[in-house]
């Protein structure tokens, strides 16, 4: 697996045309992968996530934000991996203007 610096995990984000934000990296194989994943999306959000769930097939992580609550999942039989909030602040209409601010602000740090 390659070394998820911030740059390789900003470049691996985009937002879909459903509003997700896709994670556009091989699905982690290992729970240790998942969580060095979770742990690196951690700090480029500012935030370590605050807990992870695994599944038969299936892994999930929730992020606190100061702004918006994300879950992070990972599907091994949709072989993707996806952020959507689950919760964000009034200054947002709807979720992918809530990402849209995400990835802006992640950008410029």
């Amino acid at each position: 697996m390659q070394q998820l610096t911030p740059s390789v995990l900003f470049d691996a984000l985009s937002v879909s045309p459903d509003g997700q934000l896709m994670v556009n990296l091989p699905l982690p194989t290992k729970p240790i992968a998942f969580t060095r994943l979770c742990d690196a999306l951690g700090i480029l959000f500012g935030k370590a996530p605050t807990e992870q769930e695994w599944g038969a097939d299936r892994a999930q992580a929730r992020y606190s934000l100061p702004d918006m609550d994300l879950l992070l999942q990972a599907e091994w039989l949709c072989e993707a991996m996806w952020l959507t909030p689950s919760g964000y602040s009034q200054d947002y209409k709807n979720p992918s203007e809530a990402l849209h601010a995400l990835l802006s602000r992640v950008a410029s740090e």
